[in-house]
């Protein structure tokens, strides 16, 4: 495999799908303690405490067919399909009317994100020579860390000064198809596929 500078910005646009993947993911725990999110909602403890642990269930049994369906369809497609589902699902949280939607944008979520790891592993076996992959996937997974740090501070910082939790939502789910679009554009799902 030739060096060239795209395996740098296929690593570099997946790290950022990292970054989208954890903001997108812990954003909701700064939203759930607002009053307006709990009572435009009308949501009890307990429908408050499963919008939470929602996504969580598909995540963990997802893994495996979402890892399996990249191998099958291609890393390119996949991940960018997950990123777009996703995507849809932070907007339609954004845009909930109840409990059912709420729950259902949560589990799909979850599904959707369990896709992310595996799919970038894919990616970084074939673009990376076998003696960098240690440092890049480290590069991607911090990219997921940042995210999850930056979610809370960003989150709250929006809320209090210029948005509403639901335009919160809606602009991070716009983000997130603006970021599949790169991610298509940039990536293939090997360097050979590559018009460079």
């Amino acid at each position: 495999m030739k060096p060239t500078s795209v395996r740098y910005q296929v690593v570099g646009v997946t790290t950022l799908v990292a970054v989208l993947m954890y903001l997108d993911r812990v954003c909701i725990s700064e939203i759930a303690k607002l009053d307006s999110f709990v009572t435009a909602l009308s949501l009890n403890d307990t429908q408050k405490g499963a919008i939470l642990a929602a996504f969580f269930y598909t995540y963990a049994f997802a893994q495996v067919p979402a890892g399996w369906l990249a191998d099958r369809l291609g890393a390119r497609m996949m991940l960018t399909l997950y990123v777009g589902i996703w995507s849809l699902c932070t907007l339609m949280t954004g845009m909930a009317n109840g409990f059912l939607m709420l729950i259902s944008a949560r589990l799909l979520f979850g599904v959707a994100q369990a896709g992310c790891y595996p799919t970038a592993s894919s990616l970084n076996k074939r673009w990376i020579p076998a003696r960098q992959r240690g440092t890049t996937s480290s590069i991607i997974s911090f990219g997921g860390r940042l995210g999850g740090t930056i979610a809370p501070l960003l989150t709250a910082w929006l809320l209090k000064e210029y948005l509403g939790w639901r335009d919160v939502l809606v602009w991070y789910g716009l983000i997130g198809f603006a970021i599949a679009f790169v991610f298509w554009w940039v990536c293939r799902d090997t360097p050979r596929r590559h018009p460079q």
